[in-house]
């Protein structure tokens, strides 16, 4: 009986210890995810959702380019790029598709107010548009679209753990 215990134990103890190693959580690089966006937008046939997808990309890279914030040009640059993608917008169908659409405009007005940064006061704000797309997105089948969500996504968190993380 002894015997069995010991035996049983000694093969049980790889997985428990295994089961108590907390995963790593991987940080997302926020220019591997734009490439991912922007080899993904190449391929969108349809143009108003090729227009909105670029502008959407183009206020990426001027964000990203610029981690502590952004000067009075990149802000209209990106407004800019807001605008198209918020008039673009009137042309999405699809309910679930406007809905991500909309939290994304939204998610981008927050950190536009702030020059390109999360302000520690708008995360939770941002947290819930955040989770909002991650929740839509798993309704979403086509394959190049859930990759550009999922980028996106990948992006916005990306900016919500910086801003976590901000003295």
């Amino acid at each position: 009986m002894k015997l069995n215990r010991i035996w049983l134990a000694a093969l049980a103890l790889p997985f428990v210890a295994a089961a108590q190693v907390a995963p790593a959580t991987a940080k997302t690089d926020p220019k591997a995810s734009l490439a991912v966006i922007n080899a993904n937008v190449a391929k969108i046939t349809y143009a108003p959702e090729r227009e909105r997808w670029q502008a959407n990309a183009a206020a990426w890279q001027i964000v990203v380019a610029h981690p502590a914030g952004l000067d009075e040009t990149q802000l209209a640059e990106a407004k800019s790029n807001l605008g198209t993608m918020c008039f673009n917008m009137s042309k999405v169908r699809d309910v679930g598709e406007k809905e991500r659409w909309q939290a994304n405009v939204d998610l981008w007005n927050l950190l536009i107010a702030n020059n390109g940064v999360f302000a520690k006061s708008d995360v939770a704000k941002a947290k819930a548009l955040v989770d909002k797309i991650a929740m839509n997105l798993a309704r979403v089948d086509e394959a190049g679209e859930k990759e550009r969500w999922q980028a996106n996504l990948d992006i916005w968190r990306a900016m919500l753990d910086r801003a976590m993380t901000a003295a």
